[in-house]
């Protein structure tokens, strides 16, 4: 929900709406991902700690990296102080504590273009809030919104099922991608590779980048490498070396991102044989390799496999049909997260 190209995206996706003067609603907490926002700071839990987002790792991304925690502050940051903090509303927990009638009331103080946002650290809060909301919305007012995952199930009722999860028979070995270079990611890869003794591939980023030209040949000789070991049966790590490369310009650094998330999407998308399943370690990785590697267009969403992890099947239209599809975010889970989604999809443990 912090990295992005805001508020370009937002303005850009609102006005092919038709509803480029809505008021808009940023609402980040995700408490899943251990993410909330109290007195318009934004925090995420490390350990026991609950840490202002600006001084974690997230914030020094080269891309769409951030100084501020307060969120006011943070969307005048990073509109480059085209909107400025002062002219930023916010909807407290002690305004949304004392009922929806009083929540009510201050959506529908907001005016064209006007921007709010919403503290909250816990369901009861942000269920309030869709409350007033679907309310605001009977009498005709109109919002755009910007928001991580929790406010989705808010908003459209929709409740958490156990998972109906039934991995295919074949003996073929699992894949686990691994994109994000986040140090979280880089903790969860490590304990997945010293709990078991699973095959791996480092990929080089330090080669894939001073390569001029798309090197077709090494693409090629990595899949055949993994491809081989899964139709042997065994499962195998895929994963980006650990050091992240990076350009003093955002565009730059994007560019240099892009070049190597390429070569990881080309190297499943030249696989000829399915998996048992798919762990796809990164948003942008999980989303290019579900989209461009597997050609997919439409999947079943069967839940969360762990908090703030969906794990989906992939549509009938996708090159391998109905296999099990992990999208991991980087900075989602605890050190062991992705040594118990393997665990599970891999039939060494029942239940999550």
């Amino acid at each position: 929900t912090l990295r992005g190209h805001f508020p370009d995206e937002i303005q850009t996706l609102s006005h092919a709406a038709g509803l480029s003067n809505s008021a808009m609603l940023f609402i980040p907490a995700f408490f899943e991902g251990n993410r909330i926002t109290k007195d318009d700071v934004h925090y995420i839990k490390e350990n026991d700690d609950w840490v202002p987002v600006a001084e974690t790792p997230f914030a020094k991304d080269k891309s769409f990296g951030f100084t501020q925690s307060n969120l006011l502050k943070w969307i005048e940051e990073k509109s480059a102080g085209q909107i400025k903090a002062e002219k930023i509303f916010s909807l407290t927990r002690n305004t949304i504590h004392q009922g929806e009638q009083q929540v009510e009331e201050k959506l529908l103080t907001l005016s064209e273009n006007d921007i709010m946002i919403v503290n909250s650290i816990s369901y009861a809060e942000l269920e309030a809030v869709c409350s007033a909301l679907h309310a605001c919305l009977q009498r005709g007012k109109s919002f755009v919104f910007r928001t991580a995952a929790s406010f989705i199930g808010c908003f459209t009722g929709i409740v958490s099922l156990p998972i109906q999860l039934e991995i295919p028979i074949t003996t073929h070995g699992g894949l686990v991608v691994v994109g994000s270079y986040v140090p979280k990611t880089s903790m969860q890869l490590d304990m997945l590779i010293k709990s078991y003794p699973l095959a791996t591939f480092e990929i080089p980023v330090d080669r894939i980048v001073s390569i001029q030209d798309d090197d077709e040949t090494l693409k090629r000789q990595v899949s055949a490498v993994v491809e081989s070991i899964i139709a042997s049966g065994n499962d195998v790590i895929v994963y980006t070396s650990r050091t992240l490369i990076s350009a003093d310009d955002p565009s730059a650094s994007l560019a240099i991102g892009k070049k190597i998330n390429d070569f990881v999407v080309d190297i499943v998308s030249l696989l000829t044989i399915a998996p048992k399943f798919i762990v796809a370690k990164g948003g942008i990785t999980s989303n290019d390799i579900a989209v461009r590697a597997l050609n997919m267009k439409r999947a079943m969403v069967l839940g969360q496999i762990i908090p703030g992890v969906p794990i989906w099947a992939l549509g009938n239209e996708s090159r391998f049909p109905g296999i099990p599809y992990v999208v991991f975010p980087g900075n989602v889970g605890e050190n062991r997260s992705l040594v118990e989604v393997y665990e599970f999809l891999s039939g060494k443990i029942q239940s999550l």
